[in-house]
């Protein structure tokens, strides 16, 4: 790793953001232009191929306003060894999978970042590039915008053409541990894990998946969803789409990424739930709504908006978890229209 003040070139190394498959990412500035800036830095496996260029040429392939920028690419000398140093688009808002684990993101902002980010995988795969990739930690938010990052295991394989090779695995579909292949709609299927993950808000997808009982067969058969089940807040109407870009059978799967975005489209949204607590929800816009629980043993519904109690949908239950049973799918069912 490079310590902050070290140079590389034109560049001054101010900190560490964080690691690549094959490399670091480091904060910098770039002192010729006077702008502060991304490096990855890549060792050298091959000096006479220099591979490690392909993820900056398809990067640079990919510029999208919701694919994270490449600005050029250069090789230098470190320790006494070449590294290719790429420079991107210093992305300030962290990665989706950051945002995930520091506050609750709501459904309806789960659907727009990943509508925003589809539009630059779309054009990826116009270009003739499989990500390969599609996860939390691949997606950035600039100014709250989602922006495609890391394409060191993209592969080039033309429009409409079949890829192989290494994957994010348990993101990936039944053809990819079957026969290892890899296609436009085995991004459809991240893409909908990586939405799956958003709207039920997991923090921590490793352990998560490990708790399941034989989690390597439940990724070759597609099944890890369906045995991972939902959270119950998560409206049926979403559960429904993501599960379509998530089918096993390729045949039954959204055939393109343009296909999965339009049917979260079509979605028409009431309210944008945000969980505040064990016991409350809040959705702000033109009113602002609480659902909530109350009372000494937290078996009492209550809905308000702009603080003026909903007596007609307020109610009592003989128990907290009926109570409890009964706000998830009060926002779930509240969500979409």
């Amino acid at each position: 790793m490079l310590a902050a003040g070290a140079e590389v070139g034109k560049y001054l190394i101010k900190g560490f953001l964080g690691n690549g498959h094959f490399g670091h990412v480091y904060h910098v500035l770039d002192r010729a232009l006077s702008v502060e800036r991304a490096l990855k830095v890549l060792k050298i496996s091959d000096p006479t191929k220099l591979v490690e260029l392909l993820e900056a040429q398809i990067q640079y392939k990919c510029r999208h306003a919701n694919c994270v920028t490449v600005n050029g690419a250069d090789i230098h000398i470190l320790n006494n060894e070449p590294h290719v140093c790429i420079d991107m688009e210093l992305i300030s808002g962290g990665s989706l999978e950051s945002l995930i684990s520091k506050e609750f993101l709501s459904v309806k902002n789960s659907c727009r970042i990943i509508n925003e980010v589809s539009y630059g995988i779309e054009h990826a795969h116009n270009q003739g590039v499989l990500h390969k990739d599609i996860k939390p930690g691949n997606i950035m938010l600039s100014d709250n915008t989602g922006k495609v990052s890391d394409f060191g295991i993209s592969q080039y394989v033309g429009v409409g053409g079949v890829g192989s090779g290494f994957a994010y695995t348990t993101h990936q579909p039944p053809e990819f541990f079957t026969s290892g292949v890899i296609t436009a709609q085995s991004d459809v299927f991240s893409l909908g894990i990586t939405l799956y993950r958003c709207a039920n808000n997991i923090e921590d997808w490793r352990s998560a998946v490990s708790t399941c009982s034989n989690p390597e067969v439940l990724l070759a058969k597609g099944k890890l969803l369906q045995s991972m089940g939902w959270q119950p807040w998560v409206p049926a109407k979403l559960q429904k789409i993501v599960s379509k870009a998530c089918f096993a059978e390729p045949a039954r799967r959204f055939k393109s990424i343009k296909d999965f975005r339009q049917a979260l489209d079509k979605l028409h949204w009431n309210l944008d739930w945000v969980r505040i607590d064990q016991y409350s929800w809040q959705a702000s816009g033109s009113a602002v709504h609480l659902a909530r629980l109350t009372g000494k043993d937290w078996n009492t519904f209550e809905y308000l908006v702009n603080n003026r109690r909903r007596i007609a949908e307020c109610q009592t239950f003989g128990t907290a978890e009926d109570a409890q049973r009964h706000l998830w799918n009060f926002v779930a069912s509240s969500t979409l229209a």
